[in-house]
């Protein structure tokens, strides 16, 4: 009796929505990212899910403040998220053998970020 699910390849909408344990391959939903003031133009490193209040260390303004779960920004902020190492060992992997990433597609550079 075939099971009503392909167990090998969950929906991607359905990933998405699970707990960091009960996923395919396990991850947390947290990340770090890059904050620039826009008063004096520092960057700061936040955690997503930072639970204190995080301030800029040239100006002293609030950057973010938790709120329970992720981390909300106060004003708008230029932000990025931070790649971990494996992501760029990857992309040191790829200059090393002169792939170009006009070659790769999209949804795999894309995946790697996220």
């Amino acid at each position: 009796m075939p099971l009503a699910k392909d167990l090998l390849h969950p929906d991607p909408e359905e990933e998405k929505r699970k707990c960091k344990l009960k996923r395919l391959v396990p991850h947390p939903k947290s990340y770090f990212m890059d904050i620039k003031c826009k008063g004096c133009f520092k960057i700061t490193t936040v955690f997503s899910h930072a639970q204190t209040v995080v301030t800029c260390s040239g100006c002293n303004t609030v950057l973010c403040r938790p709120k329970g779960g992720k981390c909300h920004l106060t004003k708008s902020f230029a932000i990025r998220k931070r790649l971990t190492d494996a992501q760029i060992k990857a992309i040191q992997k790829m200059d090393e053998t002169s792939a170009s990433l006009d070659d790769l597609k999209a949804e795999s550079v894309s995946e790697m970020i996220n």
